[in-house]
């Protein structure tokens, strides 16, 4: 397996009346015991998102007890890995960067996104993924607010390591097949995808980054996502950002 970039990435609250809620923390040491996805700082909080977690708990705990009894949080480690390993195909990357530029500017919103109908998908994806030669590394640097980002004691950011990989072809049709068939640019509505709307909104009209997801189907009628941004120097820069408001948001936290 390839390596994942080092991360503080401590459980959030659950609870969107807390404090902790969305926020990278260490408040939230208690798991549902049920669908073990769900994280909380403590048994009121558990108590107070129950009435909106039942429905999905669920449906993660029957998704898990059909794929093995793998959690849902495990699967969205898998999502995360193969976003990294996107990010390290640095043409592939650029071409998903020009693809999502075009419909941006053709005044559509949404993002591009990497659709999986079942589990066994998404891990052959990241197989293939993982046989493609890695030709170099390069140092990536996260934004401040991303979960993966870190300092060192001078209050630096760390570099991460990225290993670039290329698509031979020997690899191109598995790759053709199993990956960017999956890919496609989506569309969706606040309602529909708060979470995709509100980080297209954070965004805003900024070019040098773009928004791409990992979406698996679950039980029923029911999906997971997760989403991070990509950029189009392939390592965020200060100039691309944080932007105003997420600046703020993180004078709060700190």
């Amino acid at each position: 397996m390839a390596p994942l970039p080092p991360s503080k990435n401590i459980k959030s609250c659950y609870n969107p009346k807390c404090k902790y809620f969305n926020t990278i923390n260490e408040k939230a040491p208690l798991k549902c015991a049920r669908c073990k996805t769900a994280h909380y700082c403590d048994k009121d909080c558990q108590k107070a998102h129950w009435p909106t977690h039942k429905e999905f708990c669920e449906i993660w705990a029957e998704t898990a007890k059909n794929n093995g009894e793998v959690p849902v949080v495990q699967i969205k480690k898998k999502m995360t890995q193969l976003i990294w390993l996107v990010r390290g195909i640095l043409d592939y990357s650029a071409a998903l960067y020009k693809e999502f530029l075009h419909w941006k500017r053709q005044g559509r919103r949404g993002c591009i996104e990497f659709y999986f109908e079942n589990f066994n998908e998404l891990y052959e994806a990241i197989r293939v993924l993982e046989a493609l030669p890695v030709v170099d590394h390069i140092s990536f640097y996260p934004m401040p607010f991303a979960p993966t980002y870190s300092e060192d004691a001078n209050g630096k950011p760390v570099a991460q390591k990225l290993p670039v990989r290329v698509v031979t072809e020997e690899h191109e049709e598995a790759f053709t097949r199993e990956v960017d068939s999956r890919m496609n640019f989506n569309e969706s509505t606040q309602e529909a995808r708060p979470n995709m709307m509100n980080c297209l909104k954070l965004l805003g009209a900024n070019e040098n980054v773009f928004l791409i997801s990992v979406t698996v189907k679950l039980h029923g009628t029911y999906s997971t996502h997760m989403f991070d941004f990509l950029y189009k120097r392939h390592s965020w820069y200060p100039e691309d950002g944080p932007w105003p408001e997420e600046k703020e948001r993180s004078k709060k936290r700190k």
